[in-house]
């Protein structure tokens, strides 16, 4: 028995010795450049990128978001590096998505932006819906800013619509009167990259004298110049060079705030017209106006062919100020129950939803409150269940 033990013992050594021995002669193998799957990689961000990590392995899904978005502006975003593909989606929260494999180095994202924004008319309307009494484009476009920037009371019988003004009080509606579609209005420069950042329209003084002392019956536009700053001022801004004696416009690359004033209506009396424009901003244009103003204008022997009589708001109530009064009344001015405006009906009332967001296991569905149809022009509201009221009961 000790002699098969031992036979056996000595077989196992003479074969392990000989597996030692195949493993000996095989040559270990050379790796150039040999690769750590687990190396980390940076992710080098501009300013306004959100990430939640900045090192990434190779093959790693990465995301990123950009949420400083300002209005009428265009965006770029791109890496210094041929390999990478991006993908962009949009967020209504979060803004831009961003998102690409990481490759085997490093990666820098970026972003170029651009202001999209033309000096578009403030008025949109269709000769084929609205009778404009003769008047052209040109004259609606001229008197549009009036209606947006001027208050509702506002007249020139007096000779003084602006220089009895404070400064901040009329600084924008010089900066929006100032179109570049109205006469002698140029544009210097527009935006160029890196190397010129605002875009810049100006007209020589003589004629914005004219303009002012003929078109809105200022008598002494030396006085609303002596308001104005002599050099560009901020993102904005409307100011008087006296080196070269011109009145100058300028906007920065972020843009500025717009609204728009739609021609809905042109009466006619003799030689004055009354003009009304519903007034939208560049955020809500496509919901519900604002505001509704008439500016009467006069036949005037001037170059412009018109001078401005007065300004009056007709509109009472808001689409805001209702959905305000609205979520005050029901309490629904906080997650998750909301007031929204949801369209204008075919009698001109504003819709307003109010209703609670119920969150289900895998999804979520609105609980209607209420419908309420409100008359911006009274404040007259109906609700579904046919109560009546009157917005202007309630504090706003």
């Amino acid at each position: 028995m000790k002699k098969i033990l031992s036979l056996i013992l000595l077989s196992v050594m003479l074969v392990l010795s000989g597996c030692g021995k195949s493993v000996s002669e095989q040559p270990e193998p050379v790796i150039e450049d040999q690769q750590d799957d687990s190396a980390e990689y940076q992710l080098v961000l501009d300013y306004g990128f959100e990430s939640k990590k900045t090192s990434y392995v190779e093959g790693d899904n990465v995301k990123v978001y950009f949420s400083i978005i300002a209005t009428d502006t265009d965006y770029t975003f791109y890496t210094d590096s041929d390999d990478v593909e991006l993908k962009q989606d949009y967020d209504d929260k979060k803004g831009y998505v961003i998102t690409f494999i990481m490759p085997d180095h490093d990666v820098a994202l970026h972003v170029d932006s651009v202001n999209s924004m033309e000096y578009v008319s403030h008025t949109e309307f269709n000769y084929d819906d609205v009778d404009t009494k003769g008047l052209s484009e040109e004259t609606l476009n001229l008197f549009a800013p009036c209606a947006s920037y001027l208050k509702s009371g506002s007249n020139t019988a007096d000779g003084d619509l602006l220089s009895s003004k404070e400064w901040d009080d009329i600084r924008d509606f010089i900066f929006y009167f100032l179109s570049s579609e109205n006469l002698n209005v140029e544009l210097v420069h527009d935006y160029d990259g890196e190397d010129i950042l605002t875009k810049q329209w100006r007209i020589k003084y003589e004629e914005w004298d004219y303009l002012l002392r003929e078109v809105l019956n200022e008598k002494n536009p030396e006085n609303v110049r002596n308001m104005m700053n002599t050099e560009f001022g901020g993102e904005m801004d409307v100011y008087y060079n006296p080196a070269d004696d011109y009145v100058y416009k300028e906007v920065g690359t972020i843009g500025w705030g717009y609204e728009y004033a739609w021609v809905s209506e042109v009466e006619k009396d003799g030689n004055v017209y009354i003009i009304t424009y519903d007034l939208y901003n560049g955020f809500d244009y496509f919901e519900a106006p604002y505001g509704r103003v008439k500016v009467t204008i006069a036949e005037a022997d001037n170059k412009y062919g018109y001078t401005l009589i007065s300004v009056e708001s007709i509109t009472e109530f808001d689409v805001w100020k209702i959905r305000e009064i609205l979520a005050a009344k029901y309490n629904c001015s906080e997650s998750p129950f909301f007031t929204v405006f949801d369209h204008i009906d075919e009698d001109g009332m504003y819709v307003y939803h109010i209703y609670e967001l119920v969150d289900g296991e895998t999804e979520s569905h609105t609980a209607t409150i209420d419908w309420v149809y409100v008359d911006p022009a009274t404040g007259a509201a109906t609700t579904f269940f046919d109560e009546e009221f009157n917005i202007e009961d309630f504090e706003y």
